[in-house]
């Protein structure tokens, strides 16, 4: 595909609204425009009329609708929705009634992006997941002459750098349930770490929470990783036809895991711990991917990140560089951090911990007071 061309055939002289003037949209609005479309910014926040990049935006071309009307008369040929923008708001229900397109700046990078795409979901663990999962393949890429990109709900959005990626390539994605929410295309690969209650200030109830992670997956999905102990993450099976690998650190039948975790499911395989082991199953063999010993970055669910990570790239990536990089990964900032230690008291920044299940698992690291 050429992307440019596929660009302009597809927004020359449309008008996109693009909802929340944010980090994702921001180099979505110049694509846009180096297509051709007619671009409206629209956000609740009036300041905007006087920050310097968006006047340079003005200045281009764009229009700026800033207030409590903001949402007022959208008439676009297309909405891009940032995340924190509900798609059931009346004016936008109104306009995809009017022949509105609702979509969003990641729903178009997966719909042009050339490389194999990993997505990644969860309550929690996703961050640290998706790091690993991009450091895996970054190293064997070096290898292999392959590049692997990483992005969406962390680093810098993707959807600048399509052009300059391959079929030989990945791109490992990040996406929190508020990106998921009208996902319609999906991920090459995928996981699903655990669900647990969040967000529910934002979405209706637990059960719209859920559905949304679900779209992370689809027909176009090869392998589907999820949670073997948790309940929610483990359901998502029942709605995928493909390969899983279902993944838990917490089995109870010693020597019998790949039947406790895969329930005898067809074109299953199954990641767990056994002793200091992590250990790889198709119900035939067992491959030793790595000794929990070996990891840097301490808890039981950082093992679990690791076993998620490792069945994402499941036969791209050798087992030797797994553990290069559990022996050199010294972890994600703000995550168990260790700041300094001082009159016989440790100080770690773990400010990422913002609900009750973050909080757990990492006071479940340490032995000491």
């Amino acid at each position: 595909m050429n992307i440019s061309k596929y660009l302009i055939k597809k927004f020359k002289d449309k008008k996109c609204d693009l909802l929340g003037y944010g980090r994702s949209n921001k180099p979505l609005a110049e694509i846009l425009l180096s297509a051709g479309a007619h671009v409206t910014f629209r956000d609740r926040n009036e300041s905007l009329l006087s920050d310097a990049s968006a006047l340079e935006f003005m200045q281009k071309g764009i229009d700026c609708k800033v207030g409590d009307g903001y949402l007022d008369s959208i008439d676009g040929d297309f909405i891009f929705r940032t995340p924190g923008i509900r798609h059931d708001l009346p004016e936008i229900v109104s306009a995809v009634k009017n022949g509105a397109v609702l979509t969003s700046e990641m729903e178009l990078f997966f719909e042009v992006c050339p490389a194999k795409l990993i997505g990644i979901t969860g309550s929690d663990g996703k961050t640290t997941t998706t790091t690993l999962t991009h450091l895996f393949l970054q190293k064997e890429g070096e290898n292999q002459g392959f590049k692997a990109y990483v992005g969406g709900n962390i680093g810098a959005p993707l959807l600048p750098y399509v052009s300059e990626m391959t079929e030989k390539d990945f791109a490992v994605v990040e996406l929190s349930s508020f990106q998921l929410q009208t996902m319609c295309s999906y991920a090459f690969r995928a996981a699903i770490t655990n669900i647990t209650p969040n967000h529910l200030n934002w979405h209706t109830d637990m059960q719209e929470y859920t559905l949304a992670k679900y779209n992370v997956f689809g027909d176009s999905t090869e392998l589907l990783v999820l949670n073997g102990k948790n309940e929610l993450s483990r359901a998502a099976a029942e709605r995928f036809s493909g390969r899983v690998i279902f993944f838990s650190a917490h089995c109870t039948q010693k020597g019998a895991e790949f039947a406790e975790l895969t329930c005898g499911r067809e074109k299953s395989a199954a990641i767990f711990l056994r002793g200091d082991d992590v250990i790889y199953s198709d119900g035939e063999s067992e491959v030793v991917v790595l000794h929990a010993s070996e990891i840097r970055i301490p808890g039981i669910h950082n093992v679990e990140n690791y076993m998620t990570a490792a069945a994402l790239t499941w036969g791209y990536v050798p087992i030797e560089v797994i553990g290069e990089v559990a022996r050199e990964f010294a972890g994600v900032p703000h995550r168990l951090e260790f700041v300094r230690e001082l009159d016989g008291v440790k100080y770690y920044n773990s400010s990422i911990d913002s609900s009750p299940s973050r909080s757990v698992a990492a006071l479940s690291t340490f032995e000491c007071r």
